[in-house]
């Protein structure tokens, strides 16, 4: 009988095969294993113990981000494959055997406390049952650029219903109204769902916004988001706001004195400012944790881009357009119809730099304006362009100003600029090698 204690003597085959289903579909899109999930297709993997391939026979929701697989054939000692990192496309991550686990990427052994124990056949997959995909981050972003590209390739081959949890740009919907036999359900409270499923459950994993996914998403940005402000003259500025993390500590002077120079440059044109975009769907429970928050966010950023306006020259003020609250969807719309961006880095960028196909200007910490972060920045979408940044020595961050690893205190700390007119001469400079073509 096969020891469950010892190495498994077919792991190396065992790795090779979830490594393949790992890998994407399309370039940095879908990963196999979720194609076989969406499209109601075998999921089976050989068996670390006995090479036999065994077809997954249950799974258990560990959190809206993780997911557990069990492969047992009753024959052999089970193992279990673990799923999860948004941001990453939902890889394979790790397989397990007994009181031992392998990271699928480098095949590396870690050790855990519990065993794998076979489960009861009553948590065991009804395959009579059509699969389900879990799907929609609170994060715009990470939806267009982790989740959506992946739902777009799957195109009319899904044969899985949709659990949705958020639905911020409406874009799940609007799948759902294409589709008559795609069956939608709202998901309004995400620890209901942990536990064992007897429905084949997956994620639809992406790490980039290809060119037909993207168009298809502007196509129902200009759709759906119909232009609330009064939008002024060519050249038009795109500028953000944002606090705590990852803000400017002068962040009103700053952000005044760049519109000051930028209508000065460009006499007859106009500035749109953006501090907060309220999810489409935010009127849904789901967001009862954080509509408090958000309502708050929203009107400090309302009193913000006032303040900004107030102190700016009597004759400037009207060329100015707050769209601080408005609906997410209508604030692209709003930013597509820009010239050239001075954002924040993160998600604030991306809601203009990842649709647009502008040029821009990222402010940050000291991590964030480094040219490999802003290549990032623009790698991730099609057609976006890598924002221009900061003189190193221009920006100073401010220490202690994020608790947590030092990976995430480098990259969310705030900071401040130790000279704001030369700052505010690079971002003219830049523009000028744009709008003035």
């Amino acid at each position: 009988m096969t020891d469950p204690t010892a190495p498994p003597p077919f792991l190396s085959e065992t790795l090779d095969d979830l490594r393949a289903l790992n890998s994407y579909v399309q370039p940095r899109i879908l990963r196999r294993y979720q194609r076989c999930i969406a499209t109601a297709q075998p999921f089976a993997v050989r068996s670390p113990w006995t090479g036999r391939m065994v077809q997954l026979s249950a799974n258990r929701i560990i959190t809206h981000h993780s997911i557990s697989y069990l492969f047992d054939d009753c024959e052999s000692p089970p193992f279990s494959v673990d799923a999860g990192a948004l941001a990453a496309g939902f890889p394979l991550l790790q397989v397990r055997t007994g009181p031992h686990c392998w990271l699928i990427a480098t095949g590396n052994p870690i050790v855990i406390e519990s065993k794998l124990k076979a489960q009861p056949a009553v948590h065991r997959i009804d395959w009579s049952k059509r699969p389900q995909v879990l799907i929609g981050d609170r994060n715009f972003a990470h939806f267009i650029w982790n989740e959506y590209p992946a739902l777009h390739a799957v195109g009319r081959d899904l044969a899985a219903d949709l659990l949705c949890l958020h639905d911020p740009l409406l874009l799940l919907h609007a799948s759902a109204r294409k589709r008559p036999d795609l069956v939608l359900t709202h998901v309004d409270d995400a620890n209901t769902l942990r536990g064992w499923s007897d429905r084949m459950t997956g994620f639809l994993g992406a790490q980039y916004l290809d060119a037909e996914a993207k168009a298809a998403a502007v196509a129902h940005f200009r759709k759906l988001g119909q232009q609330d402000a009064i939008i002024g003259p060519h050249p038009r500025l795109y500028v953000s706001l944002r606090f705590a993390p990852r803000s400017s500590l002068g962040q009103q002077d700053m952000i005044t004195a760049v519109i000051i120079a930028f209508l000065s440059q460009w006499r007859q044109g106009s500035v749109v400012i953006d501090g907060f975009s309220m999810p489409e769907d935010f009127e849904r429970p789901v967001y009862d944790d954080k509509r408090a928050a958000f309502v708050e966010r929203e009107a400090r950023s309302r009193d913000a881009a006032a303040a900004v306006i107030a102190d700016l020259p009597m004759t400037m003020q009207g060329q100015i357009v707050d769209i601080t609250g408005m609906r997410l969807t209508a604030a692209i719309t709003t930013a597509l119809s820009c010239d050239y961006y001075v954002c924040h880095s993160g998600t604030l960028q991306h809601k203009v730099g990842w649709f647009a196909e502008i040029p821009g200007f990222i402010h940050s910490n000291s991590t964030d304006i480094r040219f490999v972060a802003r290549r990032w920045a623009g790698n991730q979408s099609h057609g976006s362009k890598i924002p221009a940044g900061p003189s190193p020595h221009l920006i100073r961050d401010v220490v202690g100003s994020w608790d947590g690893p030092i990976s995430k205190r480098l990259r969310n700390s705030d900071y401040e600029i130790t000279d704001l007119q030369a700052l505010v001469s690079e971002m003219i400079a830049d523009m000028r090698l744009h709008l003035d073509e």
